[in-house]
């Protein structure tokens, strides 16, 4: 399993440097080898929401990628659920 942190996402919803290299690793992994935790789709929004106060998406692309970015996790991504323990 491969887990990716959202730093590592992002390349596959915006179009960035590395977008090509990490669609194709992406591509070569079989059904159930991707993660993600829980914090990442709210660091993702919170990435897109910073995208459209400095310019770079407007609102409704932003909003059009982030549903696209939910239902790409939903279908594809193992999600952890994060858990907070006291020893």
């Amino acid at each position: 399993m491969y887990y990716f942190d959202t730093s590592a996402i992002v390349p596959l919803f915006l179009n960035e440097s590395t977008t090509e290299e990490v669609e194709r690793f992406v591509l070569g992994l079989s059904d159930g080898e991707l993660a993600v935790s829980h914090w990442t789709g709210v660091e993702f929004s919170s990435l897109l929401a910073r995208e459209v106060r400095m310019g770079g998406l407007s609102s409704s692309d932003a909003l059009r990628v982030d549903e696209f970015f939910s239902r790409v996790i939903v279908e594809s991504f193992v999600t952890f659920l994060c858990n907070a323990r006291r020893f």
